[in-house]
């Protein structure tokens, strides 16, 4: 799909469970084309009784429109990933790669899997995640301004004008940055029931702010669409990817193809954490992988960003806040069992 276009391949099933393709069609990317599609997809599926299941590529945000007008008809729909489809078009042995081939892929792909259904994210949270998204664009701006100017400090000669016109900058995007924020905070505080469990976190649990919290909840949608931890670390990222073949052992690392936004949003509450909680079970967490990995800090400091993650997701789904007894009290329960 494109801002133009986008293609589309219907795939049924046959008595013999033999894929069968029902049509081919492209269609543009505005409200009339999203009508039109609607028409030509009940000519081709005139039977109500038959199952219809549409999967859809994520494609920046030029797939979001037709994806929100057929949720609001009723239609089942799914999404996935871009790198998920890759995999699954070239283990298919799709060599070729364009829009028409990539339709008929994920029509297979569909038809194949049972993938989970799309469910729309909380306005508020939808607005939330824009603004900081936002204000994360800003903020690498601003990062490249001040990078600037440490260079004209340091140089032989220097532009007065050009040094005053970054510092203009510089507090212009400074300003936009904090407005985004209050603004997020305002959108969050409109949703009650997301500002209680929200707050019973940040007020409990050492190293998370408002800023963090409404990051994670914005790129997670508020955890709906997640039922378990493990969910949750892939989506993220954070998921252990082992490279093993009989007697070689090759390096243990995450994923990385989540969420990298996630991750980032991670990096400075457990940073936090670790250095103001000396005797949290997170802290000693980070201690005894130092010691376990030669002193690599960077490994360690990835373990407590995601058990942090699975934490937040925790004391979310349960509505109680951060006790930081409990973690050591599991710890000396294994402990007890174990020995038993």
């Amino acid at each position: 799909m494109s801002s133009e276009t986008f293609h589309v391949c219907l795939k049924g099933l046959t008595g013999d469970e033999r894929e069968k393709v029902l049509g081919t069609r492209k269609f543009s990317n505005t409200a009339q084309g999203f009508g039109l599609f609607c028409t030509w997809l009940k000519s081709k599926v005139k039977d109500s009784t038959i199952p219809l299941r549409l999967l859809m590529e994520v494609t920046g945000v030029y797939h979001e429109n037709l994806l929100y007008h057929l949720h609001a008809l009723g239609y089942e729909v799914s999404l996935e990933l871009g790198k998920r489809t890759k995999r699954y078009l070239e283990s298919k042995g799709y060599d070729s790669k364009n829009d028409k081939e990539d339709a008929k892929g994920l029509a297979s792909m569909i038809l194949e899997r049972k993938l989970k259904l799309w469910q729309p994210v909380s306005e508020h949270l939808y607005e939330i995640r824009q603004l900081l998204r936002y204000r994360k664009a800003l903020t690498e701006n601003k990062v490249s301004y001040q990078n600037q100017l440490h260079a004209l400090d340091h140089a032989h000669r220097s532009s007065a004008f050009i040094c005053s016109s970054i510092k203009s900058t510089i507090a212009t995007l400074n300003k936009q940055i904090k407005e985004l924020e209050q603004e997020a905070k305002k959108l969050l505080e409109a949703d009650d029931q997301l500002w209680q469990r929200a707050k019973t976190i940040v007020d409990s649990l050492p190293g998370i702010g408002w800023l963090t919290m409404m990051e994670i909840l914005a790129e997670t949608d508020g955890f709906v669409m997640f039922s378990s931890v493990k969910q949750l670390t892939k989506y993220a990222g954070y998921d252990i990817i082992e490279r093993q073949s009989g007697k070689r052992y090759g390096r243990t690392a995450i994923s990385k193809n989540g969420n990298a936004r996630l991750r980032s949003a991670m990096f400075m509450p457990a940073a936090t954490h670790i250095r103001t909680c000396q005797n949290s079970a997170l802290t000693q967490l980070y201690r005894r992988l130092i010691k376990r990995n030669g002193g690599i800090h960077k490994k360690a400091a990835t373990a407590v960003q995601r058990k942090m993650l699975c934490l937040i997701f925790t004391l979310w789904k349960s509505g109680e806040k951060y006790n930081p007894e409990h973690l050591n009290q599991n710890k000396g329960q294994k402990k007890r069992i174990a020995l038993a």
